[in-house]
């Protein structure tokens, strides 16, 4: 398989795919088998239509 045919066949390239947390709530784009908060599994999920994403860069 193609690696531009692999990117378009994910469900991340066309929608927002990311991860939360059952255990400590926190919330990870892109998806995360585990949380980088509490290290318990995690939920994948998509977004809604509308959904406002906070960007934090590191100093």
């Amino acid at each position: 398989m193609e690696i531009s045919q692999h990117w378009r066949l994910r469900k991340e390239r066309y929608s927002m795919v990311g991860s939360v947390c059952p255990a400590c709530g926190h919330k990870s784009f892109p998806p995360r088998e585990v949380c980088p908060q509490c290290n318990s599994e995690v939920k994948i999920v998509e977004t809604q239509a509308e959904t406002k994403i906070q960007v934090k860069v590191a100093a």
